[in-house]
């Protein structure tokens, strides 16, 4: 909110932990990259290890692999089935909640496609009611969703907050400890000299690939899309360094290039759909599409086709870390701002004429969902993003011209606003 002139909005810090004693029902918001999932994680990892909580058992659930489960089932029944194999049945979980034993995570609520919602938001509503003397954490980004309070009425919101100068120089120190000093003085003072790199610098995402660019580069971008594009570079860099697998012989020809148009590929295809987690059949289906409209040979067998897809998405899932198996046969993006990043790639490498890619673009503009993807285009658009925002602008327009409600509006403040000169 500081560059919109109203200053920092700041509270009280508490930690995460302290949180959890305190509450027994927590929605956690934050920014892209700002460490909800890590969080929720490394409190996991606490309960396993004895954490203070009188908590016995947990559960870590990914919100929107719940709400695509077949046959829609309920929570408890979910449970009960990623747990059926190890002789666990849904009684036995429901034995555990009556006992107030429980400790429910629940990551990424904003990732549950539109048409899941409202029954995911009934099942935590049911859940977390029922069995109200349990722990429910939910992690969602911030304004993602506009839920409903009958839902979180007994929930209490917490923000993870944004980095201060001495989480940063720690995470800095810690970073290049036993590596190089001198990088670590040079990225302190970098932040120190260039606001627009600083204020990149208070989420642990951002501030990760700051630090590794200048491992490697020792420079400093000025903006998320620049930081993208050259932390994604150095991680495929080292991706193809480090591999050691000789037999994928159709991965081996790929380029640096290559590699990044692929995982561009992927990324439209799926987050158009609002797909943030695809099965190995998709991936597959994606690689083989682009390997295709790279074959010289039109005729090549397609079956061995199929062979190149499933080695490559071996080797991208084993050894570069953007493309991760999340449960059995479903893949997502490492991170989501990633599956972002790659879809707003794809957009403005302008296979398309830059025109049509813009449009389609902007058919999105009112779906929050793609507020992401506009932010970093326009910064990849630049020095010149006129056009894309001549489109915006042709869009919004358009909307105001078919929405009589938004143009009394308008015309109510422009009217207020005159008056008041």
């Amino acid at each position: 909110m500081e560059r919109f002139g109203l200053g920092r909005v700041t509270e009280e810090r508490v930690l995460g932990e302290s949180a959890v004693k305190k509450y027994k029902k927590l929605i956690v918001l934050g920014k892209p990259g700002a460490g909800k999932t890590t969080f929720i994680k490394h409190l996991a990892l606490q309960c396993n290890q004895e954490y203070s909580c009188p908590i016995l058992f947990l559960f870590l659930l990914i919100s929107s692999i719940f709400s695509e489960s077949p046959n829609s089932p309920s929570i408890l029944e979910y449970m009960g089935q990623l747990f059926s194999e190890c002789g666990v049945n849904v009684e036995q979980i429901q034995e555990l909640f009556v006992r107030k034993s429980v400790l429910v995570l629940l990551d990424g609520l904003d990732e549950v496609k539109n048409e899941h919602y409202e029954r995911t938001l009934n099942e935590i509503r049911s859940l977390s009611r029922i069995y109200y003397d349990n722990y429910f954490i939910i992690t969602c980004r911030i304004a993602a969703k506009e839920y409903s309070y009958n839902v979180f009425d007994k929930f209490t919101e917490v923000e993870v907050a944004d980095f201060n100068a001495q989480q940063i120089d720690r995470f800095i120190s810690q970073w290049f400890e036993n590596k190089n000093f001198i990088k670590a003085e040079e990225v302190a003072k970098a932040l120190k000299n260039n606001y627009r790199l600083s204020q990149l610098a208070v989420t642990p995402l951002l501030l990760t690939l700051i630090c590794l660019v200048f491992e490697e580069k020792c420079n400093s971008p000025n903006n998320r899309s620049e930081l993208y594009t050259e932390g994604i570079e150095i991680l495929l860099s080292k991706w193809d360094a480090k591999r050691g697998i000789q037999r994928e012989q159709v991965y081996q020809q790929l380029s640096l290039q290559r590699k990044k148009d692929l995982l561009s590929y992927i990324a439209f295809k799926t987050f158009k759909e609002k797909e943030f987690f695809f099965s190995q059949k998709e991936a597959k289906s994606y690689i083989k599409e682009y390997i295709q409209n790279l074959r010289s040979n039109a005729d090549r067998d397609k079956e061995d086709i199929q062979l190149d897809s499933e080695a490559v998405l071996h080797v991208i899932e084993a050894q570069h870390g953007l493309l991760v198996e999340r449960a059995k046969g479903v893949y997502s993006f490492s991170h989501l701002t990633f599956h972002e990043y790659f879809t707003a790639r794809e957009i403005n490498i302008r296979k398309r004429s830059e025109i049509e890619a813009f449009q389609e673009l902007v058919n999105n503009l009112s779906d929050s969902y793609w507020r992401e993807v506009f932010l970093l285009s326009a910064e990849m658009a630049q020095p010149d993003a006129s056009l894309l925002f001549k489109i915006m602008k042709e869009k919004i327009d358009q909307i105001l011209d078919n929405n009589e409600k938004l143009q009394n509006f308008l015309g109510y403040v422009h009217k207020k606003s005159f008056n008041s000169l």
